[in-house]
C-alpha cells in the first residue's frame, strides 16, 4: 500500500511476478467509467509489467484516501483490499483488489 500511495511503479512491480494476472472487472461500472478504463489500459493483464501499467494509467491523486489495515481482509492465502476514490466526471470509484499468495 505504501508503494501505491507514492505512485512508486518500480516498487509495485516487485510485488508482481511473471504469472501475475490482473483483471479489471467493469460489470458494475457505469458506461463513462468503463470507457475511461478501456481507453487507458487493458482489462486483462499478465505479468508484472502489464500489471504495473494499470497503476501507471490510474495514479493516486493528492486527495485520495488509501485503504488502511481495516480495509484489508485476509483468509488463508487470499487478501481483499477495498477502497473508494472520488473522480471528476464519473463520481466515486469503488475498487476491490483480490490478491492470492
Amino acid at each position: 500500500l505504501q508503494c501505491r500511495r507514492r505512485n512508486d511503479l518500480p516498487g509495485l512491480q516487485k510485488f508482481f511476478g511473471r504469472n501475475t494476472i490482473l483483471h479489471v472487472n467493469l460489470d458494475q461500472a457505469g458506461s463513462m467509467l468503463s470507457t475511461v478504463v478501456k481507453m487507458r489500459t487493458a482489462t486483462d493483464m499478465v505479468g508484472a509489467e502489464e500489471a504495473v501499467s494499470y497503476y501507471k494509467a490510474f495514479p493516486v491523486e493528492t486527495n485520495d484516501v488509501l485503504p488502511g489495515p481495516d480495509d484489508v481482509q485476509c483468509q488463508g492465502p487470499i487478501c481483499k483490499v477495498q477502497s473508494t476514490v472520488p473522480r471528476l466526471a464519473v463520481g466515486n470509484v469503488k475498487d476491490e483488489g483480490v490478491f492470492t499468495w
